[in-house]
């Protein structure tokens, strides 16, 4: 083990948890989640990729719950030609919690694009490339699969970047 790595895991306890102006690489599902909301309106600053996919995990797991229990409860398909029913209460205040939460989320997941763009060394502003037709959303979705890069630190607020290797395990 090199100096430089031994001095790295001196001066940051494995099990440190970062301040919420620094990236935490390896953030467990609740701590990502708790994170993304409340840095929901920080735009400076870098996301790691776990902070990033545990969020997005987060909407592939809630929303569907909100389409499942509306299209249960639902009374949606006609049962003859002649049916005249409509929709259910339980499904129409599924739909309307959905909004809510997606709404409530738009911002917070703006925020979360740019912090992610940032730790890999990209602007923020690179996030608009999803407004290409046909490739753009691709474009974007591979560089939120890109490693951080330590350049990435330029993104940080003053004081807030203490270096890769503080979360970083050596090895």
């Amino acid at each position: 083990m090199s100096p430089e790595t031994q001095l790295s895991y001196q001066s940051q306890p494995f099990d440190a948890t970062p301040d919420l102006a620094s990236p935490y690489y390896g953030a467990s599902f609740p701590t990502a989640v708790s994170r993304f909301w409340k840095k929901s309106t920080t735009f400076s600053g870098r996301a790691s990729r776990s902070e990033f996919w545990w969020a997005q995990l987060m909407f592939a797991l809630v929303i569907p719950v909100f389409f499942a229990v509306g299209f249960a409860t639902g009374d949606l398909l006609p049962k003859d030609p002649g049916y005249q029913g409509g929709t259910s209460l339980i499904f129409i205040i599924a739909l309307i919690l959905l909004a809510v939460f997606s709404l409530a989320a738009v911002l917070p997941s703006f925020a979360l694009i740019c912090r992610r763009l940032h730790d890999a060394n990209y602007s923020g502003w690179l996030y608009f490339l999803a407004a290409i037709p046909m490739i753009g959303g691709l474009i974007v979705f591979v560089m939120m699969l890109l490693p951080a890069n330590p350049l990435g630190e330029r993104f940080d607020e003053d004081g807030a970047g203490s270096g890769l290797n503080a979360y970083v395990p050596q090895g």
